[in-house]
């Protein structure tokens, strides 16, 4: 019988032959790794987040799974601003010897994936108004056609979802208070609003419901009374931010609006664990630092598009997905 074995298991086999025992630090920086990088997967990544948990870089969302993802780089780049390295996501040998350094640890294992460096600040700054918010949900939120102003379908969690930022529930509550209801369906404002709790979701289960909010969305009024549902929405959530971290800049009312479209509680999560430095609220936004909200999502590289900051502005930049 014939056994055949690969040249990756004749190594591992070599480094048990009298006079090559390695510890495992040095086999894991050993000649046989290759410089690994976002896109890789496999054993040695695993390997390699494992090391990064032990010396306290957390992977929160995915752990170790093999998949040289945005967490892993994310991390990766952390330790390497923590511990002298080019912060450029790339594991080569002398990267991955430090990393499996039980010396290295994180220096703020409070934060997930360790010490951001401060976030670069647009100069283009503005102040917040109605008009502005509209261009930042056309040019980011909805940019490329994500969400539309007659959109009305059942979203991933179930809920009803409206319009250009897919109301639901408590969004709906601004909507229904925005509009005429009585014309599209029958029924004052407050009671629209007091029939969420009841639908719990489901409106579009109801068809004279559904043909009333169809009616509106193909309206002609529909882009300016959505318009005005969502510059309230945008404007009340934004004043902590403003108030408390100094936003003053389209880019930074951008990230809070990601935020409070998506999960309004996590902004305020974020906010304190960055202390509100715009950049890294991004990052952790578009890595999915949030449970609730999906990684990479399209305005994470809308945004660079719309309101990018320029090469010399200083400190960290979020590069998009």
């Amino acid at each position: 019988m014939i056994i055949k074995i690969t040249e990756s298991q004749v190594k591992k086999l070599m480094l048990f032959q009298p006079g090559n025992e390695v510890s495992m630090t040095e086999q894991g920086a050993s000649s046989s790794w290759e410089e690994t990088r976002k896109g890789a997967i496999g054993n040695d990544v695993k390997e390699l987040q494992q090391a990064l948990i032990n010396v306290k870089y957390s992977l929160p969302r995915y752990g170790v799974d093999g998949k040289f993802g945005s967490e892993t780089e994310s991390a990766v780049k952390s330790f390497q601003m923590d511990h002298g390295f080019t912060p450029d996501g790339i594991v080569t040998t002398e990267t991955l010897s430090a990393i499996n350094n039980s010396e290295n640890v994180n220096p703020n294992p409070t934060t997930s994936s360790g010490s951001f460096q401060g976030g670069a600040k647009s100069n283009e700054m503005a102040p917040i108004s109605d008009d502005l918010i509209v261009d930042i949900v056309n040019g980011t939120i909805s940019a490329g056609g994500s969400k539309n102003y007659t959109d009305l379908f059942l979203d991933s969690q179930g809920d009803t979802a409206v319009g250009i930022l897919h109301f639901t529930k408590r969004g709906l509550k601004k909507l229904y208070k925005a509009m005429d209801t009585n014309k599209y369906f029958g029924k004052s404002q407050d009671e629209m609003v007091n029939s969420i709790k009841s639908y719990s979701g489901d409106e579009m289960k109801d068809s004279s419901w559904k043909k009333g909010m169809l009616s509106f969305l193909h309206s002609s009024e529909s882009k300016r009374v959505q318009d005005k549902a969502a510059t309230k929405k945008f404007k009340q959530g934004l004043t902590t931010p403003i108030n408390s971290g100094g936003w003053n800049t389209p880019r930074e009312y951008a990230v809070g609006m990601f935020y409070l479209n998506s999960y309004p509680k996590c902004l305020h999560q974020m906010g304190a664990k960055y202390k509100w430095d715009a950049e890294q609220m991004l990052r952790a936004y578009c890595e999915g630092e949030c449970s609730a909200v999906s990684a990479c999502r399209s305005r994470c590289n809308h945004i660079n598009n719309t309101y990018p900051i320029s090469a010399n502005a200083g400190g960290y930049t979020y590069q998009g997905c």
